[in-house]
This record gives structure tokens, C-alpha cells and sequence, in this order.
């Protein structure tokens, strides 16, 4: 996918297969991007992945009521510092 100018980094394109059908959930800093262990995802989270270079994403399907959102957010090294917010980059419904 070719490396990002600013800090060398590999970029990963994210995709969601889901019901037959592929989202395109954009390009990532991280040579790979690993699913999530269940004990570490946020609440309503049912599947996530983190990719990580020089900082990190977080890339989250939530159930919200009949519908599935995908988010996304930066992750914060510090474990003193809260993670951020995560924002809406998809809906399915």
C-alpha cells in the first residue's frame, strides 16, 4: 500500500466483510492490523482491530440498537492519559 511520508510507516487499506457484502474502512498507519482480544473491547464493541505504527488506531463495529456502527479512534500510549472518543465512519443497517 506504500508508506506514509510523514514517519515512514507501512499503510494498511482496512475492509470489513460482513453479510456478504465488503466495506472499504480507509488506510491505516501499521504494517498489519490485528483483531482485538474480547476482553479488551469497549462496551457494545462485538469486533475491532488496532493498527499500530508510530501511534495507533482503532478501528470498532458497535451494536446501537438494530444497527451495526463502525468507529474509529487514535490510542493513547499513556495509561495515564484517557483514550479519545471514538467517531462514526460507517453504518450498516
Amino acid at each position: 500500500m506504500g508508506q506514509d511520508p510523514r514517519n515512514e510507516c507501512q499503510l494498511t487499506e482496512v475492509k470489513l466483510g460482513i453479510w456478504g457484502k465488503i466495506y472499504d474502512l480507509g488506510t491505516y498507519r501499521g504494517r498489519d492490523c490485528s483483531a482485538m482480544a474480547v476482553n479488551l473491547l469497549s462496551k457494545n464493541e462485538i469486533s475491532g482491530a488496532v493498527c499500530w505504527c508510530a501511534g495507533g488506531e482503532e478501528i470498532g463495529v458497535f451494536k446501537e440498537d438494530s444497527k451495526l456502527v463502525v468507529k474509529k479512534r487514535e490510542l493513547v500510549e499513556s495509561p495515564n492519559v484517557p483514550q479519545p472518543d471514538f467517531e462514526t465512519i460507517l453504518e450498516i443497517k
